[in-house]
């Protein structure tokens, strides 16, 4: 593909084809946001915010719940074999408040993996409706519908258990269409040039979310701050519902739809895109996606990332607790540092990625790949070392830390790879292997509470790991072996024919669609 190496100036408008003074209308003369913010940065900028207040409200109970609930009536069903030392730290001191809800752990575990028990069923149903109508309000709709739900939760958890497992339902329900809809917007805003570096840093919204929510709730919980527990959910819900009263005044569908828009920016994306957006009411052609091989190694890898994330993300701080024994405050901390890391690398590796594909040193579908295998095998060895690593706490936090942030790697290899395939049909294609990825959202918790029940011993959690690990290298393999992201022939709507009659009449790949 060619691509535009710098944003047009007002002396190109004489060489702009017919099509393109089309797009460019008399209302699109400003120079963007401020004059001087494009508007695909505004753009990013909303949806790492939107991201970040998705993520946030979804984690906010997994650590409230910690202070919620009277630990002491699970206290007498565990037994703990103490093969590590604790660490230097007086935990003698710490002061636990008596949680006020009487919950056991199989409810607890109900009531956090409600989420899950609907977020999967309505991926493809948003992908879709955001692709035919308009992907800024079924996102847009996510954000403020969890926000006040997140904000209601306190109050229905003191009415009756089975209204908090509602909630969460209605919250996995709302949460659904998120990442499909991102990828229909994404699709439309982003520059191929600049891609990798932009969606990842829409997308290490979440990672960033995920870091504030476990310390801010953490430190809400030791507090008297508008009731303790309760504040979490108040103030994360509140930023929600703020943030997105700017999204319906700042975001638009797509960058013909925006008033404000430069025509210059209009055009750069338009030509680095190589292509014109088809019909967006056409079908999905469903026979080309279920028999493509680059779709199904995209399943695939989608699925061994989510299933590592999900062990990292719920099961971790299990680990840290139970084998490590480290307090709540400091497990608190350590569990949200290896998604500190995550995201610095994401966006480093965004930047290279960005950098390679535009001076042509590698072509996208090697960059993809790459960029996955690295996000692969990095954290399948560090998980590995692990275990070797034993009882040594300082060695076991380095190890997770940097299999969180060489994962930061795959931020530009799988989680852009719909838009490479199918840019039109991105939406539907993220809601159907996100929706089969979020499996893993109920076999990873099963998985490690079958091993673990009443054996926390490092054997069985070295089980877990090299388990892990081996979903992690195969689902890897996988996608450097058998993935791509060449543009499908059917990818863009109604366009089939050219795309076919350009890679045949066009050496470079240079023709525009």
């Amino acid at each position: 593909m060619s691509y535009q190496k710098e944003e047009m100036t007002d002396d190109d408008e004489e060489i702009l084809t017919s099509e393109e003074q089309e797009l460019c209308s008399e209302k699109s003369n400003y120079k963007g946001y401020l004059h001087f913010i494009p508007a695909r940065y505004v753009f990013t900028l909303m949806g790492f915010g939107e991201f970040f207040y998705l993520h946030a409200l979804r984690v906010t109970l997994n650590v409230a719940i910690v202070a919620m609930v009277n630990s002491s009536i699970n206290d007498n069903n565990v037994t703990l074999i103490d093969e590590c030392p604790f660490p230097e730290v007086d935990n003698s001191t710490e002061t636990i408040k008596k949680g006020e809800f009487d919950w056991d752990e199989k409810l607890q575990g109900t009531v956090l993996g409600s989420f899950y028990y609907t977020y999967v069923l309505t991926q493809l149903l948003g992908g879709r409706m955001a692709e035919i109508y308009s992907s800024k309000w079924v996102y847009g709709i996510t954000i403020v519908g969890t926000s006040v739900l997140s904000i209601v939760t306190p109050l229905l958890a003191r009415v009756h258990v089975a209204a908090l497992i509602v909630v969460r339902i209605l919250e996995g329900l709302l949460g659904g269409p998120s990442y499909p809809a991102m990828h229909v917007m994404l699709g439309h805003w982003l520059p191929r040039s600049q891609r990798s570096l932009l969606s990842a840093v829409v997308f290490i919204g979440g990672d960033i979310g995920t870091v504030v929510s476990m310390l801010l709730t953490g430190i809400f919980c030791e507090s008297d701050f508008l009731g303790g527990w309760p504040a979490g959910f108040y103030v994360l819900g509140t930023g929600g519902i703020v943030w997105f009263i700017f999204w319906i005044f700042l975001i638009f569908d797509s960058p013909e739809d925006h008033p404000r828009i430069s025509k210059q920016e209009l055009i750069f994306i338009q030509r680095d895109q190589s292509r014109a957006h088809g019909d967006k009411k056409a079908p999905v052609p469903w026979k080309n996606v279920l028999t493509s091989v680059p779709i199904w190694m995209l399943i695939a890898t989608h699925f061994g990332q989510d299933f590592g994330l999900n062990m990292f993300l719920t099961e971790l701080p299990s680990y840290m607790k139970n084998i490590l024994h480290y307090n709540m405050e400091t497990n608190g901390m350590l569990s949200a540092l290896p998604y500190i890391f995550r995201a610095f690398i994401a966006w480093i590796t965004g930047t290279t990625a960005d950098f390679m594909v535009k001076k042509r040193y590698l072509s996208i579908s090697v960059t993809r790949k790459v960029c996955n295998t690295i996000g692969s095998m990095g954290p399948a060895l560090c998980l590995v070392g692990v275990v070797l690593a034993g009882c040594s706490n300082n060695l076991n936090v380095i190890l997770f830390t940097l299999a969180m942030a060489l994962n930061g790697f795959s931020f530009s290899g799988y989680m852009v790879n719909h838009l490479d395939l199918a840019p039109d049909f991105a939406g539907t294609l993220m809601g159907l292997t996100n929706g089969l990825s979020e499996i893993s959202g109920f076999i990873a918790p099963a998985f490690v509470g079958i091993l673990t029940e009443h054996k926390q011993t490092l054997h069985q959690w070295s089980i877990i790991f090299i388990s892990t690990s081996v979903v992690y290298l195969v689902t890897g393999v996988l996608f450097a072996t058998f993935g791509s992201a060449e543009l499908q022939w059917w990818g863009v709507a109604n366009h089939g024919k050219e795309i076919t009659k350009c890679r045949k009449e066009d050496e470079d790949n240079s023709c525009r669609l």
